[in-house]
């Protein structure tokens, strides 16, 4: 029988499969990812929009993942003219979006009667209407009994289109839970019975053991499927969005690369690797679009991701030295030695490259590595002739060189061993 801390492509920590540790966790039977990457979300760091067209190849893309669901929408009222244009614009990709998607549900967060029409119009499947459960820093200065009713109504009017509802939980993570939240959440659930509840550390405060506490203390009082909207301001979106649903959430939400508001959300990738590999969670995505659909928001952007960024950096699984080059081992696979060994998870699981680096400090094992990862063989000889002219190159410049670069490097050192050979001949 295969331990539950390792398969042929990760190799996990045994210590989160122990007795004690998994008798803490309670995952639910599905877990389920909402990308928000094409809504107000995603967009709502600064410089992060697209295009109607950039949408929809991100949506197909994402729904051909098996992602369960996106978020379309979800923008501030437009007042001006120029930001009602941009509102058209928004309802016109998501209406394409709805005719594209095969697969995932399309969702849209709401703030008034009008958002719930478009999001109807446009055809989604659920509404996430937002309502502050906090009163600390108080931004909505109102009774919980005129909260209540106000959710209410825009409830009733969003079943009245055939939605599906949940409630965006702002602020909570700041909030007194008997006093507010579990008056505000208990009251609309007995007046409209809430499909689903989403969880929001609106502020990015929320901690781990916060929020798997948070989890476990609404359930207790509403028995509908949790939601969690965990921001990133702290570097802990993923660990809280990991202990909310070892506490029982089960939907994620998500945007690529973590964008969002200020440090944004929990990102998508991210977020599948650390329950896939950290807790051995079926998530039922296909990961290994990651990288490309990474190229992709990157160039859509013009925010690029630093080289070491987890899953989809250019230099998440580049050795620089020959101490880790040697242990990789270039005969490993004759040894019978896995190559998660090595590496937490293998990077083609996401669709990266393992590399070496090809930089200050290049040795001649680094070049017979990234020979062999092109799978180009070479003699003592024209591997000396490689090694030098690469150093060369990297020492002119005082830096990396482009794998383009190196493969000119090898073509041209091939073709002048080869010129002694041909004279011969002739």
């Amino acid at each position: 029988m295969q331990d539950p801390w390792q398969r042929e492509q990760w190799c996990s920590s045994p210590h989160t499969f122990i007795a004690d540790v998994q008798a803490q966790i309670a995952f639910p039977k599905k877990i389920e990812l909402l990308d928000l990457s094409l809504d107000e979300n995603g967009e709502g760091m600064a410089g992060a929009h697209l295009s109607e067209d950039q949408k929809l190849a991100v949506a197909e893309t994402l729904d051909e993942m098996g992602v369960h669901r996106i978020g379309v929408l979800g923008y501030p009222e437009r007042i001006t003219n120029e930001e009602k244009a941009l509102l058209k614009q928004e309802v016109t990709a998501a209406k394409r979006i709805a005719k594209a998607v095969k697969k995932s549900a399309l969702s849209a967060l709401a703030t008034s009667a009008a958002d719930i029409e478009r999001a109807a119009e446009v055809g989604v499947r659920d509404v996430v209407i937002r309502k502050y459960v906090s009163k600390v820093q108080d931004i909505e200065p109102e009774s919980n009994e005129k909260r209540i009713a106000d959710f209410v109504e825009l409830a009733e009017k969003a079943r009245s289109l055939g939605l599906r509802v949940g409630i965006l939980a702002q602020g909570i993570t700041r909030a007194n839970l008997e006093t507010d939240v579990r008056e505000i959440l208990t009251g609309i659930h007995a007046a409209t019975p809430l499909d689903e509840i989403c969880l929001t550390d609106t502020h990015g405060v929320g901690t781990p053991q916060g929020f798997a506490y948070l989890v476990r203390r609404v359930k207790s009082w509403v028995d509908v499927p949790l939601q969690v909207h965990c921001h990133n301001h702290l570097g802990l979106g993923v660990a809280n969005a990991c202990f909310a649903a070892a506490a029982g959430a089960s939907v994620i939400h998500t945007t690529m690369h973590g964008l969002g508001h200020f440090a944004g959300l929990a990102p998508l990738e991210e977020v599948i690797v650390a329950l896939s590999v950290g807790y051995g969670v079926t998530m039922d995505v296909d990961a290994q679009r990651l990288y490309a659909l990474s190229q992709d928001i990157q160039r859509y952007t013009g925010i690029t991701m630093p080289p070491h960024k987890a899953v989809v950096g250019s230099r998440a699984f580049v050795m620089s030295n020959d101490v880790m080059y040697n242990q990789l081992n270039l005969d490993r696979k004759d040894a019978g030695v896995p190559r998660t060994a090595t590496l937490p998870y293998l990077p083609e699981m996401v669709g990266n490259q393992e590399r070496v680096y090809l930089g200050i400090g290049l040795s001649r094992v680094a070049v017979k590595w990234n020979l062999a990862l092109l799978n180009v063989e070479a003699t003592d000889t024209e591997i000396d002739d490689i090694f030098a002219a690469a150093l060369s190159l990297i020492e002119q410049r005082e830096g990396e060189i482009s794998e383009s670069e190196f493969a000119a490097i090898i073509s041209r050192c091939k073709a002048i061993s080869r010129e002694p050979q041909q004279a011969a001949s002739s």
